[in-house]
């Protein structure tokens, strides 16, 4: 399976690389702050307008069990979520 290129990866935070720009995933996010990934979806579903289309997108992957979308942020959309969840 495809996944982001890890370009660093901490015992705080996984940095991902999309198209040369440092990236983040909402599993890293959620794994930086201690919480559910399902919480960070959540709170993206419900704040979605909070964020340009300059700090977050998808990616689509094709696997063998078909296409994946993985969404990604950039450093200041990352940030948000230490505003929203908590």
């Amino acid at each position: 399976m495809q996944d982001l290129p890890v370009l660093k990866a901490t015992e705080m935070i996984t940095v991902r690389s999309v198209d040369g720009q440092s990236v983040f995933t909402m599993p890293d996010i959620a794994a930086a702050l201690h919480v559910d990934p399902a919480l960070v979806r959540k709170q993206f579903s419900r704040n979605v307008d909070a964020w340009g289309a300059d700090e977050t997108s998808v990616c689509h992957f094709d696997t063998g069990a078909g296409l994946r979308d993985i969404r990604w942020f950039t450093s200041r959309g990352a940030m948000r979520f230490c505003r929203y969840v908590k």
